[in-house]
C-alpha cells in the first residue's frame, strides 16, 4: 500500500511521519523524493517549485509499501491520502511559532479553512480513498494512532469532508 500524509504546512505531518516511523512504517519524506524535480524557486512565497509530475512518473514504478508525507503528496499515485486538518485559529499559532513570515501565515489558514488540499485530494483519488484527522487537540502519537486505525479499517470508515472550518471562515470573512 502506498499512502499520502498530507495537510496544510503546520498540521502535523512530519511529527505524526516520525511517529509511525517508530512504530515500524516506512516513512519517507515528498522533499527528499522531489529534491532532483525542482525546477524553480518562487522568491516571494520563499519556496520551491517541484515538478510533480515528474516525481509521480518515478513515485509510480515503486512497489513498496511506503507513506509518504508532505503537503504535496496527495497529488501523487497513492492507495490512500490522509489528510491532516487544524483549526485555523491553533494552525495560525503553530506557524508563528515556526517564525514563519505573516504572509505565508496568511496563505496557509486560509488554504486549510477552505479545504484546498482536501478538495485536490478527493478530485485526484476520490472520496473513498481519502481520510481526514483532526489534529488541532492531538499529540504526535495521537495522530499516528488515529491513522493507523483508519489503515486498519481498509479507509472504510475515513471519509472526507467531516472537518468542517465554514463556520470559522464566516467569522473572519475578509480577514484571510
Amino acid at each position: 500500500m502506498k499512502m499520502a500524509l498530507t495537510g496544510t504546512p503546520g498540521t502535523g505531518k512530519t511529527a505524526a511521519g516520525a511517529e509511525l516511523a517508530t512504530r515500524g512504517y516506512t516513512v519517507e519524506s515528498f522533499d527528499e523524493l522531489a529534491a532532483d524535480c525542482v525546477v524553480d524557486f518562487d522568491r516571494e512565497r520563499n519556496c520551491k517549485v517541484v515538478d510533480v509530475d515528474a516525481v509521480d512518473r518515478r513515485f509510480r514504478k515503486r512497489h513498496d509499501q511506503v507513506i509518504v508525507e508532505g503537503h504535496l503528496s496527495h497529488l501523487l499515485s497513492v492507495d490512500f491520502a490522509v489528510i491532516l486538518r487544524c483549526h485555523p485559529d491553533v494552525l495560525r499559532e503553530r506557524l508563528k511559532a515556526k517564525g514563519w513570515p505573516e504572509a505565508k501565515i496568511r496563505e496557509n489558514v486560509a488554504a486549510e479553512a477552505l479545504d484546498v488540499i482536501t478538495v485536490q485530494a478527493v478530485e485526484r483519488h476520490g472520496e473513498e480513498r481519502v481520510a481526514e484527522v483532526d489534529t488541532t487537540h492531538l499529540s504526535a502519537q495521537q495522530t499516528a494512532e488515529e491513522i493507523v486505525k483508519i489503515a486498519q479499517r481498509g479507509f472504510l470508515s475515513g471519509g472526507a469532508g467531516w472537518v468542517d472550518w465554514s463556520d470559522w471562515v464566516m467569522d473572519h470573512a475578509g480577514q484571510i
